[in-house]
């Protein structure tokens, strides 16, 4: 993700650093409680990640100033599954291994909102910033559209498939989600239907009308177009 002159990068082992754009140097890094294996998420000066330890002990999450990368706040989550966070507005959302999406402010690292899922987080999945809220991906492969203001749950999709290979794309009424077994849950004004193309599904984009899905283990890899 990039702020400015700074892009900012999650490490496996464990540590989020700023790095210089034009240059590729590293500005500063800091080293973190656990795993960093999901993307972060920026907005404004703002970046924050999320962590967890490798058995499972403590998790949780981190705001730091992207231009120097000092800690602005630390908020604990509970482990066993929590995913990359999205940013909307002043909130920062994650879901976390309790099975439920937790919104924290952006500027005091305080929870606003905490709603129950039907599963924990995946790390490479997180939620989606979307008008008026977010669509959110626990790790079974549902989906919930819930208010930034207060979390509740405007809709609901069931899964077909663990959620593991990327954040649901598109928007409020337009919704994919790519699932672990190679299939796509697509929603549309209300109406759900799955989409199996050859292989294995990396992930999926939205441009315009069109839904990108990267496909692998076919004969071929690919990068399909669809029209919705």
């Amino acid at each position: 993700m990039v702020a400015g002159a700074t892009a900012v990068v999650t490490l496996w082992e464990g540590a989020l650093a700023g790095l210089d754009v034009a240059g590729g140097a590293v500005r500063w890094r800091l080293s973190l409680p656990g795993l960093a294996i999901g993307p972060p998420a920026v907005e404004g000066t703002t970046a924050v990640a999320a962590w967890e330890e490798e058995h499972g002990r403590r998790a949780g999450l981190v705001a730091v100033d992207t231009g120097s990368g000092r800690v602005r706040w630390r908020a604990a989550q509970r482990p066993g599954g929590v995913s990359a966070p999205a940013i909307g507005g002043r909130t920062a959302v994650v879901v976390a291994g309790d099975r439920a999406a937790h919104a924290i402010d952006l500027v005091a690292g305080r929870e606003r909102w905490r709603t129950p899922l039907g599963g924990a987080g995946s790390p490479e999945v997180p939620p989606l910033v979307v008008a008026g809220g977010f669509a959110v991906a626990d790790r079974v492969g549902d989906l919930a559209m819930v208010r930034a203001g207060d979390g509740r749950v405007r809709a609901r999709v069931a899964g077909v498939g663990d959620a593991v290979r990327g954040a649901p794309a598109g928007t409020a009424t337009r919704l994919a989600l790519p699932v672990d077994d190679g299939r796509v849950v697509l929603t549309v004004v209300g109406r759900t239907r799955v989409l199996d193309p050859p292989g294995r599904v990396s992930g999926v984009a939205v441009l315009g009308r069109l839904l990108l899905v990267a496909t692998r283990e076919a004969e071929h890899d690919a990068l399909v177009a669809y029209r919705w």
